[in-house]
């Protein structure tokens, strides 16, 4: 299986990216490469490998004369429909951490879900939400220090691992088809120390294999939209995540036309997409 690391300063990735190339390189049935030339999304090379792992975002913050931050595109139009084509064409997106930050319109339906606030980092357990699914099977749960996004998602993904904040919890992983393909997202992954984590690593070699075809494809059924987050372990309390108590977030997905604001907070709903 051809794995690409897509690496980039954005989001810090840069640090990420080699130590994601060193472990998957351990695996035989991996071939990893790493690359930082984001010109590589829109070239016919692209359809050489099986997987593409995306770190660096779709916008980037950008500080205006006033003082303010913006997010403008970190990708180019072109960069952005080759990541798409190539997912819905039947190949394997592996979305870290700021891939899904401050983004709408299409990378939202590409993700399944999206954020725009965290509290301060901290540590925290990443609780397996769903062992069963191939991403996560024999993931233990771990300790680890990160961010929590505070996301909104999409009804119709499989969440897998969850971690708790403000007594609630909150989904770090999960799955979902995109055309043809299959897409691997976790929001943790701020810094290269949550990545020297053991489990860390095997739920990612794990995603990588699922979302390249090399797992059998658990059905994405009705019983998982709207998804119950089921075995959730956090601080040593087993309890369920009900679809009412989720209603909020899942509302947010429903409208695909966003806008972020910078702001902690809600989401602004706008009438246009962001692009």
């Amino acid at each position: 299986m051809k794995v690409l690391i897509l690496s980039g300063s954005n989001h810090g990735f840069a640090a990420s990216a080699p130590v994601i190339h060193e472990f998957l390189s351990a695996h035989d049935d991996l071939s990893v490469a790493l690359d930082a030339d984001k010109d590589v999304l829109a070239s016919d090379g692209l359809r050489d490998f099986d997987v593409l792992i995306h770190g660096s975002g779709f916008t980037r913050g950008e500080r205006q004369e006033d003082g303010t931050v913006q997010q403008v595109p970190e990708l180019t139009p072109a960069q952005e429909e080759g990541l798409f084509d190539f997912v819905a064409g039947g190949k394997g997106l592996v979305g870290i951490h700021g891939t899904a930050w401050c983004i709408g319109g299409k990378a939202v339906d590409l993700l399944g879900g999206h954020a725009n606030w965290h509290p301060p980092g901290l540590t925290f357990t990443v609780s397996i939400a769903d062992g069963d699914h191939p991403v996560t099977h024999g993931v233990p749960d771990f300790d680890v220090e990160d961010e929590i996004y505070m996301s909104a998602w999409d009804p119709a993904i499989r969440i897998l691992a969850t971690a708790e904040w403000s007594g609630k919890q909150h989904p770090l992983a999960w799955v979902k088809p995109y055309g043809a393909g299959r897409v691997f997202y976790t929001a943790l992954g701020h810094g290269p120390g949550t990545f020297a984590r053991l489990g860390m690593q095997q739920m990612i070699v794990q995603g990588v294999r699922w979302a390249g075809g090399g797992y059998k494809n658990p059905p994405f059924a009705s019983d998982h939209c709207p998804q119950r987050i089921s075995k959730v372990r956090a601080t040593g309390v087993r309890r369920a995540m009900s679809t009412r108590k989720r209603s909020s977030s899942i509302s947010l997905l429903r409208i695909r036309h966003m806008v972020c604001s910078m702001a902690p907070g809600p989401m602004r709903i706008a009438s246009s997409p962001t692009r």
